[in-house]
């Protein structure tokens, strides 16, 4: 029964033959695409190649499957260039990923990082994209139209779903549940975000963390609505980690041990706690001051005082049991307070750069913590910019955001209008009228189609579509439950029991081909007593 709801899942998350960048029934019927997308940057900590970088956005949970030793995430698509040197014996003892939410894939802020290894472009394969999806098609190592986590939120006839709430998860494992069912939970893997589904996408399937609540599986984030530090799983407070606690007077206690991180010629920070204001000191003589009574700020130093918490906590027992021990380990952060410091301030503002200066050096230091507990040789990392590039470039095209919306004024929700573009949903106004939705996106394409955008129509219902899909929900919970994640303990036992026969195998060959034929060797011992006799 359990594998029949897998397999449906599977199926119903691929029939559709679209492009790789869609879901059917989620992306919406009419959407506007860019047809030269734009790439993004990312960072490889300890990488040791010389060759010039170009990895797909659906490689990086490959690669850190590769690193850590693990099978491919989607062994159709497997990682062509060598990045690190390992071998089937050799490989990292920890992983550290982590994702910039930016407006913008620049990473010459992260001075100390780039130093540590090698930048490289991170090819954009799928749109609509936002940080929610592209996190999770980085861990997954599958496009949207596999996962099915096409943004923060998506409309349905029911009314807006979001991502990771409920029902809404996705239907394939990632790069953290492949490390944890591969040593039945003795891994440690670490989740942390200021944002809810930046960290469900990151941490553990929700399935498997309630299969296996008591398996070494964190995953957290910052609550805005309750002012503290939660667990994704159980929304209350952390355990396992007891530096995050994460009330706002605990995290306004931090910031001043924080600030002391930072004292050298490269910067210089200090905490003023009557005020709550937060000053970074910059070679290029650029005083910088954060009031944590912004949202943005706080939410800036909420997310970097925890980076501190977690890089304390592995000092302490028993999770310095964890990190001693022979099993890898996975480490998850996702910034999602650079893009709103972006969009406050303004991209190329004195606050962007010195926050990017901030979560570089909170960085570094986290990694010559892990470098002390697994070995240089034996961390591996990724810092990848998850970039809502191609979308913020698109919706500020206000003459070609004006000329859908002219079209399309009579079938839309006012009330939200100019909430749809560059995805429309009309299923609530067309109803099953698939001839309405041809004709107005062919209006649409001939109307607004320039060199530079492509427009894509579907007709597919998401009532129906949706249905399908979570046709094995568990109704108690709201969980999507498939039960045959990939079989990782049989994967390991063939793949060893393989490699010792055919070691023996060889040995036997290579015995049998080096072996002196005389009267005195083996073979012939007891026929040359015979002889002589």
């Amino acid at each position: 029964m359990r594998t029949s709801v897998f397999l449906l899942l599977l199926i119903a998350a691929s029939w559709a033959a679209v492009p790789a960048g869609y879901y059917e029934g989620r992306s919406g019927n009419i959407i506007l695409e860019p047809k030269n997308l734009q790439n993004s940057k990312l960072l490889l900590i300890n990488s040791k190649t010389s060759e010039a970088l170009e990895i797909p956005e659906t490689q990086i949970g490959n690669l850190i499957a590769h690193l850590l030793g693990l099978s491919p995430l989607d062994s159709n698509n497997l990682l062509k260039t060598d990045l690190k040197a390992t071998t089937l014996f050799r490989k990292s003892a920890a992983n550290l990923f982590v994702a910039l939410d930016s407006l913008t894939s620049d990473l010459e802020n992260l001075i100390s990082l780039r130093a540590k290894g090698q930048v490289g472009t991170l090819l954009t394969e799928s749109f609509p994209n936002d940080g929610v999806s592209a996190l999770t098609t980085f861990v997954s190592s599958l496009p949207p139209a596999s996962h099915g986590i096409i943004g923060a939120t998506w409309p349905s006839l029911q009314g807006p779903v979001s991502a990771y709430h409920a029902n809404a998860v996705p239907s394939v494992p990632s790069v953290a549940d492949s490390l944890s069912l591969a040593f039945s939970g003795q891994s440690l893997t670490v989740a942390f975000s200021g944002n809810f589904e930046l960290a469900s996408a990151m941490g553990v399937h929700q399935y498997l963390h309630h299969s296996h609540p008591t398996w070494n599986n964190y995953a957290y984030f910052y609550s805005r609505e309750n002012r503290r530090i939660e667990n994704v799983y159980s929304s209350s407070s952390p355990s396992g980690f007891g530096g995050l606690e994460g009330n706002v007077h605990s995290i306004l206690a931090k910031l001043p041990r924080f600030a002391a991180l930072f004292n050298s010629p490269d910067l210089v920070a200090s905490f003023d706690a009557s005020s709550e204001i937060f000053s970074v000191q910059l070679p290029e003589n650029l005083q910088v001051s954060f009031n944590l009574k912004n949202r943005e700020d706080w939410l800036l130093f909420v997310e970097l005082t925890s980076i501190m918490s977690v890089m304390e906590s592995l000092n302490t027992e028993p999770l310095s049991e964890l990190v001693r021990d022979q099993i890898p380990d996975s480490y998850f952060f996702a910034i999602s307070a650079l893009k709103e410091i972006q969009r406050f301030y303004g991209i190329d503002s004195a606050e962007a750069k010195a926050a990017m200066r901030l979560i570089d050096a909170i960085l570094s230091k986290f990694i010559s913590v892990l470098v002390s507990f697994y070995g240089e040789d034996g961390l591996s990392g990724q810092v990848v910019s998850i970039r809502d590039l191609n979308t913020y470039s698109l919706q500020q095209n206000i003459p070609l955001k004006n000329k859908v919306n002219t079209i399309l004024y009579n079938y839309l929700d006012q009330s939200v209008f100019d909430s749809y573009f560059p995805a429309y949903y009309l299923e609530d106004f067309a109803g099953e009228n698939n001839q309405l939705i041809d004709e107005l996106c062919e209006e649409i394409r001939a109307t607004v189609e320039v060199d530079s955008i492509d427009v894509h129509c579907f007709d597919s219902t998401p009532e129906i579509y949706l249905r399908d899909f979570y046709a094995g929900s568990n109704s108690s919970n709201g969980t999507v439950t498939p039960a045959l994640f990939p079989k990782y303990a049989q994967f390991n036992i063939i793949l060893y029991t393989s490699i010792g026969l055919i070691l023996i195998l060889y040995w036997i060959i290579y015995s049998m081909f080096t072996m002196e034929v005389q009267v005195d060797s083996l073979l012939y011992k007891t026929s040359g007593k015979l002889h002589t006799s």
